[in-house]
């Protein structure tokens, strides 16, 4: 349940829900505020994010990337700086989370320091930062609560 309405869920969607999803956007030509309607249990924004992201039958979701893919994604992304949503639409239609997680895999790692900024982390055993770390602060004391 959500804090804000109680009344939305915020779980898995069941095999029942996905088909019915499908079926109403062949009947409601993708008119998502319709489409919404059918799920009282499920905000507006989550039933249009699940298709956007997971059910859209123009996503390519379980393909793996090519070496020209791989080259279009690292210039976008390095050279020209482009949004990953811009990425996923230039490499016929990959999902926006896919082209990050795969620019992550590909990408050096001085690159991936530019396009996430710097941040810093504590050593373990050790005073010093490196660029790129995360600092973590750990309250000493008796109680832990």
């Amino acid at each position: 349940t959500s804090l804000l309405n109680p009344i939305y869920t915020n779980t898995y969607w069941s095999e029942l829900d996905e088909r019915r999803l499908c079926i109403l956007h062949k009947i409601y030509n993708s008119d998502h505020i319709k489409i919404s309607r059918h799920f009282p249990h499920r905000h507006k924004r989550q039933v249009t994010d699940k298709w956007n992201r997971s059910m859209h039958p123009k996503l390519r979701l379980n393909q793996r990337y090519t070496p020209e893919e791989d080259a279009i994604l690292l210039r976008e992304a390095i050279v020209n700086n482009k949004g990953w949503a811009y990425i996923g639409k230039i490499l016929h239609n990959r999902n926006p989370r896919s082209v990050c997680q795969r620019f992550e895999e590909i990408a050096p790692r001085e690159e991936i320091l530019k396009r996430f900024g710097s941040q810093k982390r504590k050593l373990t055993g050790s005073n010093q930062y490196e660029e790129g770390d995360i600092v973590v602060r750990v309250k000493k004391g008796k109680d832990t609560k």
